[in-house]
């Protein structure tokens, strides 16, 4: 008899169990996690500055403030002119007997019997000497007075030297390279004539070398003659 009802109550049990199973809602998955991966935000768009602007440096004869110096820039393998003129003169109908600039603008108002220093700057880069010398304008070659051709070799210096005559010619003991302080005193003669030794003044590279640069150019009128203290600055020029 305990045996029957032993086996009716686990029959109830299971029973109850299984209804319980049954009725219990099933469970919703939850939806799986998606992670994005990191986006960065876009960069704005960069700024576009205007290109510097780059002033070209001509290579041709320029006047430099007024002052009546013209230097050609360039040289060597660019093949343009190098050389400095100094204008004095303003026509051929008086002394100094060379033509000037336009508008007649000149490096100083000669005085004659005046004594001057000019001093040149230079860095050679192959020539082999450099002449300074009188012309009738403001050509550098090809323009030189008579007076000038006819002593154009007779004064030949080193730029240790001071030359007291132009033409100068400074072609002693020059390297192809280096740089050189060129001094020329020279005292204008008021007495000179037309196509003598009177006139612009240029300086070039020996045998129209243009291997070598202009640096600078100073112009001093003298208390007295040749090797005396400065009564004036006329001129000073730097590149």
């Amino acid at each position: 008899m305990k045996k029957l009802l032993l086996l009716a109550l686990i029959s109830i049990l299971a029973a109850f169990a299984f209804t319980a199973c049954g009725n219990e809602e099933p469970v919703t998955p939850e939806p799986p996690i998606t992670i994005e991966p990191d986006v960065a935000p876009p960069e704005d768009d960069p700024v576009v500055n205007d290109p510097p602007v780059v002033e070209e440096t001509p290579d041709e004869e320029e006047e430099y403030d007024g002052i009546g110096l013209l230097v050609a820039r360039g040289g060597g393998p660019d093949g343009a002119v190098t050389g400095a003129l100094i204008v004095i003169g303003e026509s051929h109908d008086e002394w100094p007997f060379a033509t000037g600039t336009e508008g007649n603008v000149r490096a100083f108002d000669p005085e004659p019997g005046a004594t001057y220093r000019i001093t040149y700057g230079v860095t050679n880069e192959g020539t082999g000497g450099w002449r300074v010398r009188w012309t009738t304008n403001v050509n550098l070659f090809g323009d030189n007075t008579a007076g000038d051709y006819a002593i154009v070799n007779d004064h030949s210096l080193s730029p240790e030297d001071v030359a007291t005559v132009i033409p100068a010619h400074f072609n002693q003991d020059v390297s192809p390279t280096g740089a050189y302080t060129l001094v020329v005193e020279i005292t204008l003669d008021g007495g000179q004539e037309f196509d003598g030794l009177i006139g612009n003044i240029g300086l070039t590279g020996t045998g129209g070398s243009h291997d070598f640069r202009v640096d600078s150019v100073r112009i001093e009128r003298l208390q007295g003659g040749h090797g005396t203290d400065v009564d004036e600055l006329l001129l000073d020029w730097t590149r």
